[in-house]
């Protein structure tokens, strides 16, 4: 049998595993010091097939830290990290990095052009001379990199270098991608280009994605879970929308009304806050109690111009979760995190 045939039968094999896993990634009580300082904490995390998976936290909080112990670049000292339903051992680590798209500064040659970075990788991956020029050609074109396959990546502007990064991350098809901000540097257009790809990578092919951010605009329709870190330990995990509406079970919305001295009275009952004459923005229970504050303006002859609910984002749940985190003493900010960029 042709050495092609055997990594074409190895690559079947391990795809068909990949398939069978309903969780890519994980980690369970998993600790990790560096000389005397613990850097991550008790960490627990599942990556789930076919779902994005986000990290986010302060710089320094342990982002990183994390995505090397997941690529067993780290070793952890307790605990267990798995890749692809298998411990990742020493022994497993080079395999199980082979099957990830890693997007991060230290995998592009600066010296080197565009196309021969991507060859570079596409020869390291094993992938048939013929595939690997049409997939690159492929990558170029779809990241409007194809006038700039000959210029050396040192000349290229940090958009470029960032759909650069993508393009190397996705080359070999992997089912497992790790993104840091992966919509850095990037123009509107091409920051929905790159979500709407990344969308299509989740929802139609079952690509699994570890994404590290602070930058969530435009973000949040990809992210299907999440976990805060803050001080190397998780402070909230869950579904993005379980965990907003557990953060926030009561809606605020903005209500705008004709002036009428009535509607002072009516909003007596209520926790509300002045935006102006006639707006104001009122915290309720639920829709139920939106409508009855509505109705008993009307019934008091109140014109109601407008009723608009305020909806909590991913944002407003990270900010009010690492704001709780300090004020309850859970984590202390560390001169790491004022000042230090991590993943």
């Amino acid at each position: 049998m042709s050495d092609k045939n055997t990594s074409d039968n190895t690559s079947d094999i391990i795809n068909e595993k990949i398939s069978m896993q309903e969780i890519i990634a994980s980690a369970y009580m998993v600790n990790k010091t560096i000389g005397d300082r613990p850097i991550i904490k008790n960490l627990s995390l599942e990556v789930k097939k076919g779902k994005t998976f986000a990290l986010l936290g302060p710089n320094g909080a342990g982002k990183t830290s994390t995505v090397r112990l997941l690529t067993g670049l780290y070793t952890a000292d307790s605990g267990v990290v798995r890749l692809f339903g298998e411990e990742l051992t020493k022994e497993y680590a080079d395999e199980a990095r082979s099957l990830i798209g890693v997007q991060n500064d230290g995998s592009l040659y600066e010296r080197l052009s565009v196309f021969e970075n991507l060859n570079i990788w596409g020869q390291i991956y094993e992938m048939p001379k013929t595939d690997l020029e049409n997939r690159i050609n492929e990558l170029l074109d779809f990241f409007d990199l194809a006038d700039r396959a000959k210029s050396k990546v040192s000349s290229l502007s940090k958009g470029m270098k960032q759909k650069l990064l993508l393009a190397r991350a996705v080359l070999n098809k992997p089912k497992f991608l790790i993104l840091d901000e992966p919509t850095s540097g990037l123009d509107p257009e091409s920051n929905a280009k790159i979500i709407d790809y990344l969308v299509h990578l989740v929802r139609e092919e079952a690509v699994s994605i570890f994404l590290c951010t602070h930058q969530l605009f435009g973000l949040e329709r990809l992210i299907d879970d999440v976990a805060i870190i803050k001080s190397g330990e998780i402070i909230a995990q869950g579904a993005v929308a379980d965990l907003i509406k557990e953060e926030f079970p009561r809606k605020d919305v903005i209500i705008k009304f004709a002036e009428n001295p009535i509607m002072e009275s009516i909003l007596s009952a209520y926790n509300f806050e002045v935006l102006s004459k006639n707006e104001v923005k009122v915290e309720l229970d639920d829709e139920t109690a939106i409508a009855a504050l509505v109705k008993k303006a009307v019934q008091a002859n109140v014109d109601i111009y407008e009723v608009k609910h305020i909806e909590k984002s991913l944002n407003d749940l990270y900010f009010s979760k690492i704001k709780d985190a300090e004020l309850n003493g859970k984590t202390k900010v560390s001169a790491e995190e004022e000042v230090s960029y991590e993943l």
